[in-house]
């Protein structure tokens, strides 16, 4: 309210000292008793009114600030949260439907962590139960049943915070994986392209967009999105370099999906799929040797793999006749 008074009060003053004369010393001065609301235009107080508005909500959202802390080392210790809570559940054994002490609990027990998660969970209920709205809760109950692993929860959790939050961009990329790993590519997609408008150059946005992409069936978006992060300078993970890996293959790009098969082995030298989708690559570019030696390291590394040992003897006989031709 503050703001919006001030805002008025700034717009409003050339209206209400209009009279004044600047050469008389005895001139009235503008106090708030001498503003009058019927000097002006009524439509003015409507267009003041809005831009007041449209201003704070800029600087709200465009900033981006969390309206609550969320990290660890933001939460209270742990010993003055265990003595909020033996108050609050004084309070609630006197008024067990106050809405507020439920919502206080229900935050203090998540900020003790994983182990607290279940008390916070039923405290939040209760808060719920009593009516209470508080965009905390959507996004506490979010992160503690995705956590204990109930996705089908953890998502309208997401959903609800957004509406109050829609340019929180933490709880997007949460709620844009959990449509991931639900298999809604759809709603997945929508969220991540959203989040990218902004963060074209996020490492790991850009990675799970680009899985999307290809699970979507759309190889050259997976490939620009990769290929953005190549052409500004970006080091890419070992896992996106085994999918750039991947999408140079369905385009039968057999080098160029060598070079980053490769970088993904140099970043993670005992990655399977790699070494298995390397050895592949050189078997296709007539390498037997170099198949070889993958596919060993793959057993070296896997003794019960269904495939290497398989195509190890393969690769053996296979060399074996060419030394003899």
């Amino acid at each position: 309210m503050g703001f919006f008074r001030l805002t008025i009060l700034l717009f409003l003053t050339p209206f209400t000292t209009s009279s004044v004369n600047p050469d008389r010393m005895d001139s009235p001065r503008f106090t708030l008793r001498s503003l009058s609301f019927s000097s002006i235009p009524f439509y003015l107080f409507f267009i003041v009114a809005g831009l007041s508005i449209l201003l704070t909500y800029r600087l709200y959202w465009v900033s981006g600030s969390n309206p609550f802390p969320r990290k660890p080392e933001d939460f209270k210790s742990a010993p003055k949260i265990f003595s909020h809570i033996d108050q609050l559940k004084m309070i609630t054994l006197k008024d067990p439907k106050n809405m507020a002490v439920w919502t206080d609990l229900a935050v203090d027990y998540f900020q003790l962590g994983p182990d607290h998660y279940v008390e916070a969970l039923e405290a939040l209920e209760r808060a719920k139960e009593a009516g209470s709205l508080d965009s905390r809760l959507f996004y506490y109950a979010g992160i503690m049943y995705e956590s204990k692993g109930f996705p089908d929860y953890a998502r309208p959790e997401y959903e609800r915070f957004l509406q109050h939050y829609p340019h929180d961009s933490e709880v997007r990329m949460r709620l844009a994986n959990l449509y991931y790993r639900l298999n809604d590519l759809d709603a997945a997609l929508e969220n991540y392209e959203q989040l990218y408008e902004d963060n074209p150059l996020d490492p790991l946005l850009s990675l799970n967009l680009a899985l999307t992409y290809r699970d979507k069936q759309r190889p050259e978006d997976a490939l620009n999105v990769l290929m953005n992060l190549v052409k500004n300078g970006q080091t890419l993970s070992g896992t996106a370099c085994k999918l750039f890996g991947d999408l140079k293959a369905q385009k039968e790009d057999w080098n160029g999906a060598a070079e980053y098969y490769q970088k993904a082995i140099d970043q993670k030298p005992d990655d399977i799929a790699a070494l298995e989708a390397m050895a592949l690559i050189q078997d296709r570019l007539n390498n037997p040797e170099q198949a070889l030696s993958l596919w060993q390291k793959v057993v070296s590394i896997n003794p019960k793999h269904k495939e290497a040992p398989r195509m190890v003897s393969k690769l053996k006989k296979r060399l074996r006749s060419l030394k003899k031709k």
